[in-house]
């Protein structure tokens, strides 16, 4: 009894089949990784986007502040100056 071309066959068909599952699930793990990085990296950005917005706001409240109280300045500086 020796190994015949059927038996040949269904061996050559398990290695395909367990090559294309290996493919398969390689494929599928490299997927879920690649979706991970794309998912963090756009909260990563938003993240970013707000604080930085924050960070603009904050900057043109503190200018506001600063306007005002050069203005406030000026002005008591003028009156005593015309006084």
């Amino acid at each position: 009894m020796g190994i015949t071309s059927k038996d040949s066959s269904k061996v050559g068909c398990t290695i395909y089949l367990l090559i294309i599952c290996l493919i398969g699930y390689v494929a599928y793990m490299w997927g879920e990784a690649q979706w991970n990085y794309e998912s963090m990296k756009k909260e990563t950005s938003e993240l970013i986007k707000i604080l930085l917005q924050r960070r603009t706001l904050r900057l043109i409240n503190i200018r506001k502040c600063l306007l005002i109280k050069r203005k406030e300045l000026i002005s008591t500086f003028m009156r005593r100056i015309l006084k």
